[in-house]
């Protein structure tokens, strides 16, 4: 996720203070389908303009669209930016279907496979200070992202394919060579086929920034916005002022005058309460897990109090597992790792995330991602086999007790979700030491290669949803470097790297296959990960706030939201 270490956090772990979004521990985000519903299309009597006002438990990364990877910043991302594509602003399914934004259409794909070429018309958009959006925008930012001086994870992972990436080193006047422009037509030319390629370019790591946005690798927080809103200010760790875009021409709703973020950092507790009174409009981290069910039942789809929804469980393309490091002794042997599939009982390892925290499930991706019709079930998911594991830890000729280091963060559910799997792994003789940390740290020091952890508690947040993004990104062992590693499993078999290399090459119904096939076959067969729970988003609102669309892609979209008369 998704580097998001939050995405993958449930809201627990968000609510706790973690605030990372790609992968973090906690989670009271639910699952109950029917909790996930949106509001009617049809909208509500609404005043024209005000003010909505947000909190957050969890904080925000960045703002600037090169490095900003926090769910909660992409939330913000998405109603401050124009793409090439976009996502609309529907739920579920429809929301997740890419459509031409800036561009005049979906690029044109050379026979090859190697060259897409958009049209971008000047002046359909406008940012913030008036200045017109133009094919070079584009260009400028996807360079950007590329300029290791920079030092944006969008550039150093999901462009590298892009031609003369590797070479590029942003000096004055050079350009990336795969990246030029022509008239009003960006060409992006790849020196390998990347089906892939259109997601990675509708992420809010692509998104249109004035051409003399600086280089820093600290982020650049207010850039003038060409969407439906901007950023107007950044106070860091105390507030988010976004305003509606007074140039803005685009199709798509911008109700509020201004929406303020005016906490970043939370307690829990007390925004919960503040949104009950009506204080507080909306938050999507700050509410207490164990208030989750009465919070549900109170104010979800049939809820006591009446009136419209205004808390949301929404199933969310986040899976949580464990890592097993197959660098170290503990879990070098496949068997082994096996038997900890056998042993764990997910069901019980989400219970300290209390209510709706997500679904057990053994899987590599979840049900939102192409290619998951294709997945199958090895392992129980709300029980346990002990003698199962036991006579596959036998078979692997391992000795036990196996020693093996635990890492999770300090913030609950984290430390209680540990001594659940501590104690389940004790009983096949694996002897686990647990280690917290902070979140953020935790994430850090697991991407550290040769760091001396054995099982990361871990999970992922789709940042696009194809299955290269957790295949590729998390389980591929080509590329490791001395930090930043994502493949916490350190899992690296060059059949697999191979037929992970070759799946990215197809596109459609194939590819989705061929990614089905590698995660069964990876899951079933060397077990890098001990996969436990699919997760949740959790959002809650004062009854000021309505129109809001739980947009498939990212979540509730902030530029949907009104305030009823």
């Amino acid at each position: 996720m998704r580097r998001r270490p939050g995405l993958w956090l449930t809201v627990a772990a968000l609510a706790a203070g973690v605030g990372l979004l790609a992968a973090a521990c906690g989670s009271s985000n639910s699952s109950s389908g029917s909790s996930g519903s949106t509001p009617s299309t049809a909208l509500p009597p609404h005043e024209k303009g005000g003010k909505i006002n947000v909190v957050l438990a969890g904080n925000i990364d960045y703002l600037d669209p090169a490095l900003a990877y926090y769910q909660s910043t992409w939330q913000i991302e998405y109603s401050t930016c124009v793409k090439l594509t976009n996502y609309k602003d529907l739920p579920g399914d429809a929301g997740r279907v890419i459509y031409p934004e800036a561009a005049s259409g979906m690029p044109a794909v050379s026979a090859d496979g190697l060259t897409y070429t958009y049209t971008v018309p000047a002046g359909k958009f406008k940012f913030s200070d008036g200045t017109p959006v133009t094919v070079k925008n584009f260009q400028y930012a996807l360079e950007r992202d590329l300029n290791p001086n920079q030092q944006s994870y969008f550039g150093l992972t999901f462009l590298n394919d892009v031609a003369g990436a590797s070479a590029y080193k942003g000096k004055p006047g050079q350009h990336v060579s795969g990246l030029t422009v022509s008239g009003d037509k960006l060409i992006v030319k790849l020196i390998h086929k990347d089906a892939g390629i259109i997601p990675k370019l509708s992420t809010p790591f692509a998104c249109a920034i004035p051409t003399n946005t600086p280089i820093d690798s600290k982020g650049v927080h207010t850039i003038p916005g060409a969407g439906p809103y901007y950023i107007s200010s950044f106070t860091p760790n105390q507030s988010i002022v976004l305003k509606k875009n007074p140039y803005y021409t685009g199709k798509r709703p911008a109700y509020a005058d201004e929406i303020d973020y005016s906490q970043l950092t939370a307690n829990p507790a007390t925004a919960e309460l503040q949104i009950k009174n009506g204080q507080v409009d909306y938050t999507p981290d700050a509410t207490v897990p164990a208030d989750a069910f009465q919070l549900n039942k109170q104010y979800g789809p049939s809820g006591s109090a009446g009136g419209d929804q205004r808390f949301f469980i929404t199933p969310a393309a986040i899976v949580s597992y464990l890592a097993l490091n197959t660098s170290r002794p503990a879990f070098k042997n496949q068997l082994v790792r096996q038997a900890v599939n056998w042993a764990i009982n997910r069901a019980e390892i989400l219970k300290p995330s209390g209510y709706g925290a997500g679904v057990p499930a053994d899987k590599y991706f979840p049900t939102q991602i192409p290619g998951s019709q294709y997945l199958k079930d090895y392992y129980p998911l709300d029980t346990s086999s002990v003698d199962k594991a036991k006579a596959l830890i036998q078979q692997s000729g391992v000795q036990t007790p196996i020693n093996a280091v635990l890492y999770t963060c300090n913030q609950q559910p984290c430390p209680d979700r540990a001594a659940v799997i501590q104690q389940e792994l004790k009983a096949i003789g694996i002897n686990v030491q647990i280690k917290q940390f902070d979140r953020g740290i935790q994430f850090q020091k697991e991407g550290n290669l040769g760091e001396p952890f054995d099982i990361a508690d871990e999970g992922w947040v789709a940042d696009y949803y194809d299955a290269y993004d957790w295949i590729n990104i998390l389980l591929n062992g080509e590329k490791f470097q001395q930090t930043g590693n994502n493949n916490f499993s350190y899992f690296n078999d060059p059949t697999f790297n191979q037929r992970m290399d070759q799946a990215n090459l197809l596109s459609g119904a194939a590819r989705d296959k061929a990614y089905g096939s590698i995660a069964n076959d990876i899951s079933r067969g060397p077990s890098p990960w001990a996969s436990r729970a699919f997760g949740t988003n959790i959002d809650f609102f004062s009854t000021r706030v309505g129109c809001q669309v739980n947009q498939g892609a990212y979540g509730f979209a902030l530029n949907t939201f009104c305030i009823r008369k």
